[in-house]
């Protein structure tokens, strides 16, 4: 399947290639010497054809997108085996720890990027035994706090626009599980996010985000250090405004730089007096990255690249910006390297 998308942004690049040959004709034809030379009606005839040309080619375009999207639709499949083994996995730890849980699942109709799931499900098994062994109570002590003795344990599945979320919520102690950054690194590497939400004695929940990015990727553009670049808004948490508005609640910012190298910045440098923020997540971390100026959503066309072209582990992709006029390609950030700096 994945060659088939790959061939798509082949057909895409060949289409930039003749959309600029377009343009150089155009500039050609408007030229006062050819202009002269063939005479103004026939230059309107060949400018016409020229327009019908780019707009098939345009239409074209939006075709084989939709032909992407299509086949990824197609190796969707539903998650209720994926539910019904992580179920098992918390019924086990359970009976290991000595918990005692209510263990069930709801997922409605969802379906799934089976690959991605696979490549986080080890790392989210490991986050489920944790939580169980340290957030749940066990039966003696939920007695004691006026709990009843058997745990409330959901896990829940839910489709966002571009990705999976996994709830797992129990009426647990509240308390932040250990090796939470451990677990986010492993989650990081296979480019899943968690949060952790907890209210003390009373519930315990990781939300775990998965995302199952099309082709198509609904995306924020913006610059630093001059450069444009996109990264998926499934991992931006939120937009802010100028980062010196901020300084007072965070005490240190990430800065890239137009060689893609990663680097911190304190609070109090004089360097984030003219950016803007975007607030990034990746694993279990969430940093603030200092970016040129307010970024825009734009949905593109993300052509994979080969490995040795990731940059270690920098970029996603290249995005295809399609015009009526043209196209430009530009890098996809990796939301892992902006969170952990190419350190894992």
């Amino acid at each position: 399947m994945d060659k088939y998308v790959s061939l798509t942004g082949d057909f895409l690049l060949e289409r930039k290639r003749l959309s600029e040959g377009l343009k150089r004709l155009e500039t050609i034809l408007v030229s006062p010497m050819v202009s002269n030379l063939l005479g103004q009606e026939v230059v309107i005839d060949i400018q016409a054809e020229i327009d019908r040309l780019s707009g098939s080619i345009f239409r074209l375009d939006s075709l084989a997108k939709g032909l992407t999207n299509r086949m990824q639709v197609d190796k969707f499949i539903s998650a209720k085996n994926y539910l019904q083994e992580l179920q098992a996995v918390a019924v086990a730890c359970g009976e290991k720890y000595g918990k005692s849980l209510r263990v069930s699942t709801s997922e409605g109709d969802v379906k799934i990027d089976n690959s991605r799931l696979n490549t986080a499900l080890p790392a989210i098994k490991e986050m489920l035994e944790t939580f169980i062994e340290f957030c749940i109570e066990s039966p003696r002590e939920r007695i004691l706090r006026g709990k009843r003795e058997k745990s409330i344990f959901q896990i829940s599945l839910k489709r966002l626009d571009e990705s999976l979320q996994i709830s797992i919520i129990a009426d647990g102690n509240g308390v932040t599980p250990p090796l939470r950054d451990e677990h986010g690194s492993k989650l990081a590497r296979a480019g899943v996010f968690a949060e952790f939400f907890g209210k003390s004695s009373k519930w315990s929940n990781w939300i775990i985000t998965i995302p199952h990015y099309g082709p198509i990727v609904n995306c924020c553009k913006f610059t630093i250090d001059g450069i444009e670049v996109f990264i998926p808004n499934t991992s931006v948490r939120t937009i802010d405004t100028a980062a010196s508005n901020h300084a007072e609640g965070i005490h240190e910012y990430v800065w890239i730089n137009s060689k893609m190298e990663h680097s911190i910045i304190s609070q109090h440098s004089e360097f984030i007096k003219d950016k803007y923020l975007l607030r990034i997540s990746a694993g279990t971390k969430t940093v603030y990255l200092l970016i040129d100026a307010a970024p825009v959503h734009e949905d593109v066309f993300v052509k994979p690249v080969t490995e040795n072209l990731t940059g270690y582990g920098r970029y996603l992709g290249i995005a295809v910006e399609t015009r009526p006029v043209g196209q430009t390609l530009k890098p996809v950030i990796n939301p892992t390297f902006v969170c952990y700096g190419g350190a894992l």
